[in-house]
């Protein structure tokens, strides 16, 4: 497909919202701006698919708790696989030493059908405020730990896990 059919898609989901039609610039990339969250959708690289994406929050960057947090966001990631048609993925970003946490789902172009469109959006979403609320509730995630009070160890050989 080419950049035509993706305006083409995007200019009926633009329609079906309710909003004024969408500018598009060099880029075939547009951003809806939906409960505080920009959501990218832009032309995918294959031509078929239009990818439809969210950042849901950063890794860690304090010591001792990105296996925490990466096992947690794995095992989030497979609930919700189960009841939406989203993934969360990394993005490595140059810039930064933290990676992104991003959502992402894929409407293939055939389908021809903006109420799946916008189901997946709507996902999106859904999945992005999960993983934001996992992150939060996740044990050094916010302000207020010192670098002595930290509720885990730094060292992976320190941890144990006890399950019943």
């Amino acid at each position: 497909m080419d950049r035509k059919t993706f305006e083409t898609v995007i200019a009926g989901l633009w329609a079906r919202l309710g909003i004024a039609e969408p500018v598009f610039g060099p880029d075939p990339e547009v951003i809806l701006l939906v409960d505080g969250f920009e959501i990218v959708l832009r032309h995918g690289e294959d031509g078929r698919v239009l990818v439809i994406e969210a950042q849901a929050g950063t890794l860690t960057s304090r010591p001792g708790f990105e296996r925490i947090e990466l096992e947690k966001l794995l095992k989030t990631n497979l609930m919700l696989s189960a009841v939406r048609n989203t993934i969360a993925v990394l993005d490595a970003d140059e810039r930064s030493d933290t990676p992104r946490i991003l959502i992402r789902a894929f409407y293939r172009y055939q389908q021809n059908a903006l109420e799946k469109l916008t189901d997946l959006v709507s996902d999106v979403v859904s999945s992005s405020e999960t993983l934001q609320q996992v992150l939060a509730a996740l044990p050094g995630a916010g302000k207020g730990l010192s670098a002595s009070g930290d509720m885990f160890p730094s060292r992976e050989e320190e941890l144990v896990v006890l399950r019943l």
